[in-house]
């Protein structure tokens, strides 16, 4: 199930560079997974790098992909999280890092894989990043609202869990830097480069639109460089 997933995923990924192909940069992406053996979750070193080359090998040249045993050395995994400004126990494994950006936990590496590849190939510019946590009702509703609009609009949809301590940072981060009304600090939360949605029934309303005027941005955006 896992590999299934990820290879969807991975899939999804391979179309949407292809499609956009002219935006690329050339610079590698830096992917480190970190794992433990004693993690019963945690894909091992072989597995998981194997798969992952096997998946990506179209643009491998953007890859720079190492996985690493915290169980027998933490001290990288402890160096890396140290330059996030990550605390060790805000955070659980396994851990993926792609460039800057963090995943954590089996199930989020699968959610958000390839909308995280996609944003550090083609930039934010046409991302829809939406907030949640696993347990809040109003999340699931607003999502599978979202899911709906993200096949009518094939842009880059990331769905960022902030159930971990690590992530409510981030989130907190991105809300101060946007100067964001504390009073409207909680999720559901939808944010694009230029813009933003929060509370459900907002989001419920006004997704689609939203979405919608981002998707036309980009078509645009295209077509002029290909003019």
């Amino acid at each position: 199930m896992y590999k299934d997933k990820i290879i969807a995923a991975l899939l999804f990924v391979l179309c949407l560079f292809t499609v956009f192909s002219a935006f690329a940069d050339e610079k590698p992406i830096r992917v480190h997974y970190f794992y433990s053996e004693i993690c019963e979750s945690c894909d091992e070193e072989e597995k998981f790098i194997s798969f992952f080359k096997s998946q990506t090998e179209n643009i491998k040249r953007r890859m720079d992909i190492a996985a690493y045993n915290v169980f027998k050395s933490s001290e990288l995994y402890l160096k890396t999280l140290g330059e996030l400004n990550i605390l060790e126990e805000e955070i659980k494994l396994p851990v993926l890092v792609i460039n800057d950006t963090v995943i954590s936990t089996k199930e989020d590496i699968i959610k958000r894989t390839p909308a995280v590849i996609e944003k550090e190939i083609l930039g934010n510019a046409y991302v829809l990043d939406y907030y949640y946590k696993s347990k809040c009702p109003y999340c699931v509703k607003v999502e599978e609202a979202l899911k709906t609009a993200q096949d009518k609009y094939p842009l880059v949809w990331d769905y960022i869990n902030c159930d971990q301590t690590f992530m409510q940072k981030k989130f907190h981060e991105r809300l101060t830097k946007r100067e964001v009304p504390n009073n409207i600090w909680y999720v559901p939360f939808l944010f694009t480069e230029q813009s933003y949605l929060t509370g459900s029934d907002n989001i419920l309303e006004n997704a689609d639109a939203f979405a919608a005027e981002l998707y036309e941005a980009a078509k645009n955006n295209k077509e002029n460089k290909n003019d």
